[in-house]
């Protein structure tokens, strides 16, 4: 994307009271870098590598290709020449420090710098803002602000969940800091630490168990919900949303089972290891009163159809499995299948893996 289309695509993101002109026309703390993916903007970072370095150590590809290419911005970032980098284009954004205080409500001592992240593009996107303290460069508070359509009621939603959360006697999510409900923007604590890896370990089973709650609810019901969502799909009835529906008919257990916060997109790109345990975030998906083993098999499931790598998934183990049959968990298994091929439905997306381990479960 060349400097000028990407300027305006940023103009049209970013709040009105927000002004983006050329680099060369901003002071030097206002200017930034943009990369793109799919030629579009994903990230603007200060070319202050000072400010912006946290962005590339926070920031995990998981493919080895991605990998490589990451650690090369990195390093042509690091000695100020990202701009070399074909479709690495500037921009200047001013206007940020007259607004903090209706995105902050922690203490506004100083000018922070923003970096941003912008979301795949659809109904719930939106751009995450990181303000970076200059004096310390780290990140004080993430601010999240709706671009798509569905973004509003998502970041508003999360907001409700990180406030149930704070009553944990753990420490699962960031604090919630502060929610405006007509713009649907949400401010909140910034985690600091690491992204987990790949491999599902004890440190996230412990995790998982801690999300049970004192409520309980059933499978039938679940999938009569879920049922009745995907019959209200756009668009018409097709062999897929058949199998859908026909394996949620399949799923009458109304054994009254434990309930979980669960989060939703429990992947390991929202979590982050910060050295006293480990603490989920982007708790948009989340469900206050969801199944056992939904987050579980979502780890794996989700990784299984972005990364290719079709094996067999463990069995769940520990306290998350207390009390259930070997029956039930196999159609936890399943409403979770059906759940996430829904959520790929809901955006136009293809749903042919889900239906594929669909098949093999029956088999």
């Amino acid at each position: 994307m060349g400097s000028k289309a990407s300027k305006e695509t940023i103009r049209g993101m970013l709040p009105a009271s927000i002004q983006v002109s050329d680099a060369s026309d901003a002071k030097v703390d206002e200017r930034f870098w943009v990369l793109s993916g799919s030629n579009v903007p994903r990230w603007i970072i200060p070319q202050d590598t000072r400010h912006g370095s946290h962005v590339f150590r926070c920031w995990k590809p998981y493919g080895l290709i991605s990998q490589v290419k990451w650690r090369i911005l990195y390093a042509f970032y690091r000695i100020g020449l990202l701009g070399w980098i074909p479709g690495v284009t500037s921009v200047g954004i001013s206007g940020f420090a007259s607004e903090q205080s209706k995105y902050l409500s922690v203490g506004c001592e100083s000018t922070y710098v923003p970096s941003f992240y912008i979301g795949t593009i659809g109904i719930t996107q939106k751009i995450v803002v990181s303000f970076i303290d200059p004096h310390i460069n780290e990140v004080i508070s993430v601010v999240k602000i709706p671009l798509g359509g569905g973004a509003s009621a998502n970041i508003i939603h999360e907001y409700s969940v990180l406030s149930a959360l704070e009553k944990s006697s753990f420490k699962l999510s960031p604090t919630p800091y502060s929610i405006d409900l007509a713009l649907g923007c949400s401010s909140q604590e910034a985690i600091r630490g690491g992204l987990v890896g790949r491999i599902y370990s004890d440190e996230l089973n412990v995790f998982l168990s801690r999300l049970l709650t004192k409520n309980k609810v059933s499978i039938r019901d679940k999938a009569r919900v879920l049922s009745k969502k995907i019959q209200e799909l756009d668009g018409c009835v097709n062999d897929e949303l058949l199998i859908l529906l026909g394996v949620l008919s399949d799923l009458q257990d109304t054994t009254q089972l434990p309930a979980y916060y669960v989060h939703g997109d429990f992947v390991p790109w929202n979590i982050i290891e910060t050295g006293g345990g480990v603490i989920a975030v982007d708790w948009e998906m989340s469900d206050l009163y969801g199944l056992p083993l939904y987050d579980f098999y979502y780890f794996h499931f989700q990784q299984e159809y972005l990364f290719k790598c079709f094996k067999k998934v463990p069995k769940p183990y520990g306290d998350l499995i207390l009390g259930l049959s070997n029956h039930i968990i196999n159609d936890l298994r399943r409403y979770t299948l059906v759940a996430m091929a829904y959520e790929y439905l809901n955006v136009g997306r293809n749903v042919s893996f889900f239906i594929k381990k669909l098949k093999a479960e029956e088999c």
